[in-house]
């Protein structure tokens, strides 16, 4: 996954298909990988999430030229 990619929020087993966003930030820490993500719906910004609660909806503008 890369910044500018689309995401939607995984549950467990489960996509929370309302719930979209976009990358903002990516880095690693304590040997873990991070993303920031803008969520759509809820106007809200959050960072800590791990690649297990999103999945890839559409790879970024740039990434794909």
């Amino acid at each position: 996954m890369k910044v500018g990619d689309l995401v939607v929020r995984k549950m467990g087993c489960s996509i929370i298909g309302d719930m979209k966003g976009i990358i903002l930030d990516i880095w690693l820490f304590g040997g873990a990988t991070y993303y920031k993500i803008a969520w759509f719906k809820n106007n809200r910004v959050s960072d800590k999430w791990q690649d297990s609660e999103f999945e890839l909806i559409k790879k970024s503008q740039k990434e794909r030229q």
